[in-house]
């Protein structure tokens, strides 16, 4: 994960609005959500309503899962939630199925590298 603030505050939010948790810098994508520290407190905020969008720097950053089921999870959650994912490039909103699709070829795009 990304310890740097600046491209949540370009984007828009104030300080006060962005949570950084580095707990899991350094840990797999590969592990489970549930055995990486930050990955399921933020799951936990997300079903608290605390959380409705999540920026990361890369998608291969959260996922390099070979059959895609923790990728899969965390796009129903997501999508239960109505939380979006923004990067650099691109905002998932996983209620929009080729949103769906696209999450899918970079979680597999980040196992295959």
């Amino acid at each position: 994960m990304q310890k740097d603030k600046a491209f949540a505050l370009r984007c828009g939010w104030r300080e006060d609005q962005i949570i950084v948790d580095d707990r899991d810098l350094g840990v797999s994508g590969q592990l489970r959500m549930e055995d990486r520290i930050a990955f399921n407190e933020m799951l936990r905020r997300i079903a608290g309503g605390l959380i409705k969008a999540v920026v990361v720097w890369n998608i291969d950053r959260l996922f390099r899962n070979r059959w895609g089921d923790e990728s899969g999870k965390f796009m129903e959650i997501c999508h239960t939630h109505g939380v979006v994912v923004v990067t650099p490039d691109f905002v998932y909103d996983f209620r929009i199925s080729w949103h769906i699709d696209r999450f899918k070829r970079r979680c597999e795009e980040a196992w295959n590298y």
